[in-house]
């Protein structure tokens, strides 16, 4: 899965389920999971959604590192482990 693709997903997750994220800044490269309105609790519940949608793990001990969109399209794309 591309880049770009898994962006798309990210951004359209965040848009549908967290309506309190700020929609002007959902495009910005290097946007903040906390500069968009996500608590911890918006967090894990994004990462639950993204391994469902795509497919894959990402181990738990990453969503602390995890701060930005840029990084979790990063971890998903290097570090992704297929379920």
């Amino acid at each position: 899965m591309e880049k770009v693709e898994i962006r798309k997903i990210i951004e359209d997750m965040i848009i549908t389920q967290f309506l309190h994220s700020e929609m002007d800044m959902i495009h910005e490269e290097d946007v903040s999971f906390k500069e968009l309105g996500l608590d911890y609790i918006d967090k894990v519940e994004l990462d639950v959604m993204v391994e469902q949608k795509i497919n894959i793990v990402i181990i738990d001990y990453y969503t602390e590192s995890i701060k930005e969109m840029t990084d979790l399209v990063y971890k998903i794309i290097t570090e992704g482990y297929g379920k």
